[in-house]
Parts: C-alpha cells; structure tokens; sequence
C-alpha cells in the first residue's frame, strides 16, 4: 500500500459493478479526483478478463492520431462490442484539444466502463526528485468523469454513433459498450438463420467442388459455361479476381479497410 492507499493488487481488490452512466447529458459535474491510475487499471484488467471470458474474440486497432489509439473487442455472435479510446502521454507539449477526425462507432453506445485522465499539475512536477537506485515519477490525480460529454459530442445515426472530440487531454482513457441498432440487429439475425443451415447445404460438397465454389477464375467460368459468363464485374471496379465466393469475400475485405466505410456493418 502506497502513501495515498492504494494497494498495488489489481486483480483481488474488490470494485463495485459497472453501472450504466449517460452519454450525453445537459451538464458536466465536476469530476471524482483519486491518487493514482490503480482504480482505472484495475477496471481494465477486469473488462479485458471479462471479454475474454465471454468471447469477444475479434479486434481491431485505429490511430485517429499519432497519439490517439482506438480498440474495437467485437462479439462475433451478437455483435457487440467494447470500444477503448486512449490518448498517450508520451510527448508532453502536445496540447489538450487536438484537431482529431470524428471517430465512427458500428450501432449505438449503452453503456459507459470508463472515462479517466490522469493530471499531473506544476506544484507536483516541481516535487519531483529525481532516484538513481529505483524508477519513481509524478505524483497524480485521476480524473474521474461520469459521461463522454466531458470529452466529445455524440450523434446517433442509422446504424451508426459518431463522436466528434472537442477535448482529450494526454493520459485519457474511455472505454464504452456498443450494440447494433435495430436495423443491424434484425439483419445480423437473418444472417445467423442462413449460417444454422449451412452445414445441411454443404455436407455432400467434396474438397474439389469447395474448390470451384471458392476460387473459380475467370477462365475456368468461361470454360465451364462455354463462354456464358465469366467474374462478375462492379462498376466503378472493374472485374473481381475470381468468379467464385473469394471474389465478393475480397471486395468486401477491400470495403472495410477503406476510411469511408468504417464503422458500418459490412
């Protein structure tokens, strides 16, 4: 235990539960203030645990800036998903309100984890002393906010929320919990319908028929058809690399990874 009490136990330390908070409400209270970063660290390991537990098994990784890092944990089944928006601290002279791109979450927002910043003032740094037998740093303040409305501004659209961040000071981390939207929702269970009958449809496709399904050529459709049709071809595209499944599997692949298209559900 530290001078402030903290115990440097994070996985045994009892916490209370992970209430819901609002997201946007019509006025900011006054931040909760603890020594330390132990609160926020031990919440995170119990999120990531939890996750882990639960099958959160897909992950994705944005930089919104040099300094700004986004993590998308994403439930394959039920697509929801726990977003972590961290800003380092790595440079100190970069100041606290960076012009940073909205950022596009896939369906809405139901449930704030965490919204900390660690604040280190001038009285604290010039306490500082510095100890060549052992590593030792800024005393701090953890910042506690209830809502995202401390750092950004959030609008909720078809199928999609976006945060536009008028105030992200280093040393910030929020972490929320996301859920498709109706719209996502009804369509993700139609798909799950199709997926539960794959297996009857596909049980007598030998390896050579997955083959031709998967990765047919332009060519060998031609062939096939005796010149009928061959790969599909998408304007403003052109042909895709294979007639078979693989084909459409890679535009969408390619559709993903494009800026205009992220956080949208395809």
């Amino acid at each position: 235990m530290d001078g402030s009490g903290n115990t440097n136990n994070i996985f045994c330390k009892p916490v209370g539960s992970l209430a819901p908070a609002t997201v946007a409400p019509t006025r900011v209270g006054s931040p909760e203030v603890t020594p330390g970063i132990l609160r926020v660290k031990q919440l995170l390991n119990q999120i990531h645990e939890k996750l882990g537990n639960e099958n959160y098994i897909e992950l994705t990784v944005d930089h919104l800036a040099d300094d700004v890092i986004v993590v998308q944990r994403h439930h394959p089944d039920d697509h929801k998903g726990v977003v972590f928006v961290v800003r380092t601290a790595f440079w100190t002279d970069k100041n606290d309100s960076p012009e940073l791109p909205v950022l596009t979450i896939s369906g809405r927002i139901t449930q704030l984890h965490v919204a900390a910043t660690l604040s280190v003032n001038e009285e604290q740094k010039a306490r500082y002393t510095e100890d060549k037998s052992k590593i030792t740093g800024f005393k701090g303040d953890l910042l506690l906010q209830e809502t995202l409305a401390a750092y950004a501004t959030h609008a909720e659209g078809d199928g999609a929320t976006t945060l536009a961040f008028h105030h992200l000071p280093q040393a910030t981390v929020l972490v929320f919990a996301t859920e498709p939207g109706p719209s996502a929702q009804k369509a993700h269970e139609g798909l799950y319908e199709v997926y539960k009958q794959l297996d009857a449809a596909v049980a007598e496709v030998t390896l050579v028929d997955a083959q031709y399904l998967l990765y047919s050529c332009e060519e060998e459709e031609k062939d096939v058809s005796k010149g009928a049709r061959g790969a599909y071809a998408v304007p403003g595209h052109g042909p895709m690399v294979y007639a078979g499944l693989t084909g459409p599997v890679a535009l969408l692949d390619e559709a993903r990874a494009a800026p205009e298209w992220q956080g949208n559900n395809i």
